[in-house]
């Protein structure tokens, strides 16, 4: 995996030790963890300022989809095939602390901006809330009959979006675990993104195309046609949201220089 400066792309330096194809990647909250979960069947930790590898943890399912670490920093949460399931880790030696019951595969995971709750998603199309520090279930919500690709919480909380195989963005309402909106995004989103003032969620699919949304009025962003020749697999905006940055399956980055007005 490479590792790049945002404002000019610059490799600063490379992450080697991955066991098979990565497809998501998480950072601590303060920027010197990077966690990853690979095809191969591992969880992977780095030193992000050194690119030193540190802990692997070898899962009995065969693949890692996704993994998520804590606001605080101290706890990561992977998902993978069933025999794996959701499991909760020390974020800093990938120590296994506990696992959900029953083990379901789990595509999608997200912690709330507090850390008191996670949600998952997986081919099932049921998302399940769950207490963080527990893994006790809290409830089950339908809504992605063909699977669950991605779950995001909105920065303050009171909201998740959630996208799947079907194409449909939901926006639920955290409070009463009640969709409030499903916009018309296009096909087969695998990746979501919200800034971190909230004002605005990114969505990325197979087509290749990227498509910004205003949270306030769910009307789209202006943006030019998509460079992109491949699936879009990657977003995040820059810390002043002015900015986002996309990346394909095929390894092109895209950096978008995003109106301040609105669309």
């Amino acid at each position: 995996m490479a590792l790049r400066d945002a404002g000019t792309g610059k490799l600063l330096r490379t992450l080697t030790g991955a066991k098979g194809e990565v497809r998501r990647v998480a950072f601590s909250p303060d920027g010197r963890t990077v966690a990853a979960g690979c095809y191969g069947g591992a969880l992977r930790l780095w030193d992000a300022a050194t690119g030193q590898a540190g802990e692997v943890r070898t899962v009995r399912g065969g693949q890692v989809h996704v993994a998520a670490i804590s606001p605080d920093g101290t706890r990561l949460l992977s998902g993978g095939e069933r025999a794996d399931g959701l499991q909760l880790r020390d974020a800093t030696t990938g120590r296994l602390l506990l696992q959900a019951e029953p083990p379901e595969t789990v595509w999608a995971v997200a912690f709330s901006p507090d850390g008191a709750t996670a949600v998952s998603g997986g081919p099932d199309g049921k998302l399940r809330v769950w207490e963080a520090t527990t893994l006790r279930l809290v409830c089950t919500l339908d809504g992605h009959p063909n699977g669950v690709q991605m779950i995001a919480f909105h920065p303050d909380g009171k909201l998740l979006a959630t996208c799947g195989v079907d194409g449909r963005l939901i926006v639920w309402d955290v409070t009463a675990w009640e969709p409030v909106k499903t916009p018309e995004v296009g096909p087969d989103l695998p990746v979501l993104a919200f800034n971190r003032d909230g004002r605005r969620l990114a969505c990325g699919g197979r087509a290749a195309e990227v498509s910004v949304w205003e949270v306030a009025s769910w009307r789209p962003v202006s943006l030019a046609r998509s460079p992109h020749g491949a699936a879009v697999f990657g977003l995040a905006f820059s810390r002043d949201g002015r900015e986002l940055f996309s990346v394909d399956e095929g390894g092109s980055i895209h950096r978008w220089t995003l109106p301040t007005d609105g669309p």
